[in-house]
């Protein structure tokens, strides 16, 4: 049987009452499977000197996944269990223009069609201007589409001194295609820029309000993503979630800006959420599906090699049909095939209301927890789904 640390279990209880997060779903528990590598060893030290107020630098957390990470609630919940002890770690790595539901900090665009966003999952094959669209994580990119036209950014709370990292597309040097103002006064990178395609500024305590204003010229200037981190920050927490996306998708984005964003997120833990969309192709088959894993551990392993990776494994959505039930069961077998191969550790999500109850639901029954449409979860769902991936993260630290 598994125990928790006398520190796991009072940090589990303060994030709960802190937040009111503890649910019936508390009495089910999906542990997390396989060995733990050096990777997974580091990212434990890590979140007990987290837990212990004694962390050196940030823990920084990443997950990555389909429309059950793109709904926010499963990453939101996540996150404030996570962050809820220590405090505020920042908004992460956001895409450019889009801040949903955070409570950070908030986004205001031009009104549309001057400055547009969109997410392509085609990669060069999508143009702006006859120039092929550069991707970073997540594979959203924005542009204005005539010159000078702005992103203003409202920062919540009383911010502390902080660092913007700012991501873009151009074929001249950054800091020459947009400038950033903190109200009427322009700010300057910390140097011209430290690395193509990013610019990082620092900003003063207090600051409470950004204007990202696009080029006058140069049309093809693409912004790709920010990242906010306070100074003082413990913890990080980022989500990049791709309606529809299968793991093929980590492959569609440029190699250069998607390892310079990693790097500067340095994610202890990257957690994969995909695999619904793998299963429901009608082109699934189990050697398919084994390459498309060796190809994210090659990704894995040129972009993030010091990072712990953890698979969440699809749920068993009522809404899949005999073929796709079938295809979840091999998906499941070369997950964990793959994952004892490349030294990962596995989430079984397909466990969800088999074991004990996860309220509203009981027994076997996961209609309450599921939409009308049997694939995506209800928000107590994804509620319940989070508050069982914290609990196996947080017993998981604290086993001996």
């Amino acid at each position: 049987m598994t125990r928790f640390s006398a520190l796991s279990l009072r940090w589990l209880l303060a994030c709960c009452l802190a937040g009111s997060m503890c649910s019936a779903s508390s009495v089910q528990q999906i542990p997390i499977e396989g060995t733990r590598d050096l990777r997974w060893l580091r990212f434990e030290l890590h979140l007990k000197e987290y837990q212990s107020g004694q962390a050196r630098q940030p823990l920084n957390i990443l997950q990555i996944g389909d429309s059950h990470t793109a709904g926010n609630i499963l990453p939101r919940r996540l996150r404030q269990h996570l962050l809820g002890r220590q405090g505020d770690g920042g908004i992460g790595l956001l895409p450019p223009g889009m801040v949903k539901d955070h409570p950070a900090m908030t986004a205001r665009l031009a009104p549309s069609p001057r400055w547009v966003t969109i997410r392509d999952r085609s990669g060069a094959r999508a143009s702006t201007a006859g120039s092929a669209h550069t991707l970073g994580l997540g594979g959203f990119v924005s542009y204005g589409t005539t010159p000078y036209q702005s992103i203003g950014y409202d920062l919540a709370g009383k911010p502390g001194p902080s660092r913007l990292y700012v991501y873009a597309s151009s074929n001249s040097r950054a800091e020459k295609n947009f400038k950033l103002y903190q109200g009427t006064t322009e700010l300057s990178p910390r140097s011209s820029p430290d690395s193509p395609g990013r610019s990082t500024f620092d900003l003063p305590a207090g600051t409470t309000h950004l204007t990202l204003l696009s080029p006058g010229s140069n049309s093809d200037f693409q912004l790709l993503g920010v990242s906010l981190v306070p100074l003082s920050a413990q913890m990080s927490f980022s989500s990049i979630g791709v309606n529809g996306a299968t793991f093929e998708i980590l492959r569609e984005w440029d190699s250069d800006i998607t390892r310079m964003e990693l790097k500067d997120l340095a994610p202890a833990l990257i957690i994969l959420a995909f695999g619904t969309n793998d299963v429901v192709n009608d082109r699934f088959t189990a050697q398919r599906f084994g390459e498309t894993l060796r190809n994210t551990e090659d990704w894995l392993h040129r972009n993030a090699p010091d990072a712990a990776v953890l698979l969440m494994m699809p749920p068993r959505a009522p809404g899949f049909g005999t073929q796709a039930r079938q295809n979840l069961d091999s998906a499941h077998a070369v997950m964990r095939q793959a994952a004892a191969s490349y030294h990962w550790r596995v989430w079984d999500w397909s466990q969800l209301g088999r074991d004990g109850c996860t309220a509203p639901c009981t027994g076997n029954n996961l209609s309450a927890l599921f939409q009308r449409d049997g694939i995506h979860l209800s928000a107590r769902g994804y509620e319940s789904t989070a508050d069982l991936l914290f609990n196996a993260i947080v017993q998981s630290s604290g086993q001996q």
